[in-house]
């Protein structure tokens, strides 16, 4: 009987192990940096990174807030509203830009545009911001995201 208790010990511990090892992996999976290229259009998640590849060094674009206060779908309202997004660029440890972007009514109230120019190590970078997604009132269980386009001036 010791030893069919044995081997069921071994059994729950390999079954645990490969568990453990299994979860590891998907773990890592879920943390591999997004990577996106110049002048094409990408989705970014709030509170997501996305890496543009260049010949010397990486740039680094975070989303790290949003604010809308765009009219919801399917309502009447006096304002249009906006959605303004904030964006971390890093080009290499402490060398980082900060830049907001708005899309909707922005216009002189805020003087926030959907583009903006960065510079970073003496490198000019355009960024402009084509939609923020979800609408209000639509598709509620979707994760905000910023549809961007950067291009290396």
């Amino acid at each position: 009987m010791s030893g069919m208790k044995y081997i069921y010990q071994v059994m729950i511990l390999t079954g645990g192990a490969l568990f453990m090892s299994n979860s590891s992996c998907q773990k890592d999976s879920l943390n591999v940096m997004k990577s996106a290229d110049f002048n094409r259009s990408f989705d970014l998640e709030l509170n997501g990174k996305v890496v543009l590849p260049k010949e010397d060094s990486n740039l680094m674009l975070s989303f790290i807030q949003l604010n809308d206060s765009r009219c919801p779908a399917d309502v009447q309202c006096i304002w249009a509203g906006n959605a303004a997004v904030n964006l971390r660029f890093e080009a290499k440890p402490g060398v980082e830009a900060l830049t907001t972007l708005c899309i909707g009514q922005c216009g002189q109230q805020f003087k926030i545009s959907d583009t903006s120019r960065v510079s970073l190590n003496n490198i000019n970078y355009t960024v402009i911001l084509q939609e923020v997604k979800p609408y209000p009132g639509k598709d509620r269980s979707a994760s905000p995201k910023a549809v961007l386009m950067v291009k290396r001036n």
